[in-house]
């Protein structure tokens, strides 16, 4: 796993460059790393930025508010009919 040949330390997030379907099981269900870093596409980064800056947070996004974003009931739903293995 490539995570594990990059020291905890250096790891802050995991950028998908690829911004279709595909990428969303990925997101859904990121691998298992130690650090915990966040698993994200380049066009999620952007909703994701959007969001916080909607809500009055002008800092960088903040990982707790992706984990709640990605936990959002109705999100987790249609993730699922669109990429079935998904659900997790």
């Amino acid at each position: 796993h490539v995570l594990e040949a990059i020291p905890q330390a250096f790891q802050q997030a995991v950028l998908l460059l690829g911004t279709g379907t595909p990428t969303l099981g990925a997101i859904a269900t990121p691998p298992d790393n130690a650090a915990g870093v966040p698993v994200v596409s380049c066009n999620l980064a952007l909703w994701w930025h959007a969001m916080e800056l909607l809500q009055g947070h002008a800092a960088a996004p903040r990982a707790h508010t992706l984990r709640a974003l990605l936990a959002e009931p109705r999100w987790r739903r249609r993730l699922g009919e669109i990429v079935p293995d998904s659900s997790r």
